[in-house]
């Protein structure tokens, strides 16, 4: 199965382009780059939070921790295109990249697999003919839309912390699920590590969905539009993500 991926390289997308490119073959991996270069207090706050998962993953998790270095991504990345032969496409605006747009159009995979990033228009998502899939870190259709950790575990609603993917349309996080997967909650977790329990977790339930879905073994999964709510990024959330859960 051939197959392509957009992603903005966060601290797991190294780790995701490894994974993927073991059961497929990669053709193109277009990464967003970050547009946004301002100082701000939440970027200050991610520096240690980036260096706790980091450590964390390489200590206790015991992952390959050059591959989700996220200092050295890009040059990690190259080392990744010489080994499996995939081409790098680095975009400063995926929606308004004429050559993107072309690459797609032109584009030889079956699937174009999203971790990360923008939001991808109506008119990207055309050009490509065959079927886009997301990777969302909350559970679909309840949790839309952005910070799904934090807003099941303010709705008390901890049975739904978990992920889905599904099939990506121009209405965001309301197309076809293929898959979803939960995972355990405890009070005394932090939110920022329970976000990393969370993207391990989906990365896993991404890897077997594309498996399932070159077997044909996935059943449909149907989304109730009954249970669809839509969430925005929560008001001081930088300083909310160093709280434990239970004080939310």
């Amino acid at each position: 199965m051939r197959l392509s991926i957009v992603t903005h390289m966060p601290l797991l997308g190294l780790y995701f382009v490894r994974r993927l490119s073991s059961i497929a073959c990669i053709e193109y991996i277009f990464v967003q780059r970050t547009r946004n270069s301002k100082f701000s207090i939440s970027k200050l706050i991610d520096i240690p939070i980036l260096c706790i998962q980091s450590l964390y993953l390489k200590y206790i998790l015991k992952k390959d921790y050059e591959l989700c270095s996220y200092f050295d991504k890009y040059n990690n990345l190259q080392k990744l295109s010489k080994l499996y032969g995939f081409k790098i496409v680095y975009t400063n605006n995926i929606n308004e990249d004429d050559v993107v747009k072309k690459l797609l159009k032109d584009s030889n995979s079956k699937y174009i697999c999203i971790l990360g990033g923008d939001i991808i228009n109506k008119s990207v998502l055309d050009s490509f003919k065959g079927k886009w899939i997301n990777g969302h870190g909350g559970f679909l259709p309840n949790y839309r839309g952005l910070c799904s950790e934090y807003w099941t575990i303010k709705n008390k609603d901890f049975s739904k912390i978990g992920n889905t993917i599904h099939y990506a349309t121009s209405i965001v996080d309301k197309g076809e699920i293929l898959n979803r997967s939960t995972i355990s909650y405890s009070k005394i977790e932090f939110i920022f590590m329970l976000e990393l329990y969370n993207h391990l977790d989906l990365i896993d339930n991404y890897i077997n969905t594309i498996t399932y879905l070159n077997q044909d073994k996935l059943q449909k999964i149907v989304f109730d539009k009954s249970k669809s709510s839509y969430y925005s990024y929560p008001k001081k959330y930088f300083i909310k993500r160093l709280a434990m859960g239970y004080f939310l």
